[in-house]
């Protein structure tokens, strides 16, 4: 009998150590999710927020071409869809082919402070380091035309 009860103790010192185990391998992992999350929000800082100053990593980055917004598509309201575009505008392509089946691009476009569209080359306020901020997100390639 105290065999069987030195035996059932034990076992149960043995298992509540693998618990303890698991536990710390479950805190480790969700420790390291939270610093890559971390990290991948600070490379894409509009997520959550489609504005960014132009100082930021996303305002500074060059562009793959250029293109023009040729029709603005009916239910076009996602967390990450580049909002407050207008046909003509012209927008930066940051990257290619993202979002499901690749079929949006991700896109820049720069606003003054003012509420208007950067669309002048020689502005005389260029010179201001803080006179505008960019718009990011995704935007229907079938929507977009290449500038040239």
């Amino acid at each position: 009998m105290f065999a069987l009860v030195g035996i059932d103790q034990y076992l149960q010192a043995k298992h509540r150590k693998h618990r303890q185990e698991i536990v710390e391998e479950l805190r480790l992992s969700v420790h390291l999710d939270t610093l890559e999350e971390k990290e991948n929000d600070e490379q894409n800082e509009w997520i959550g927020s489609a504005r960014s100053s132009s100082s930021s990593l996303l305002g500074k980055k060059v562009a793959l071409f250029s293109c023009v917004v040729r029709r603005i598509p009916n239910m076009f309201d996602g967390n990450k869809s580049l909002r407050n575009v207008h046909v003509g505008d012209n927008v930066d392509i940051l990257e290619e082919n993202v979002g499901p089946d690749g079929m949006y691009h991700f896109c820049r476009v720069k606003r003054e402070c003012g509420g208007g569209i950067g669309h002048e080359d020689e502005d005389e306020n260029d010179n201001v380091e803080d006179d505008h901020y960019f718009n990011f997100g995704w935007f229907p390639i079938s929507c977009l035309e290449k500038g040239s």
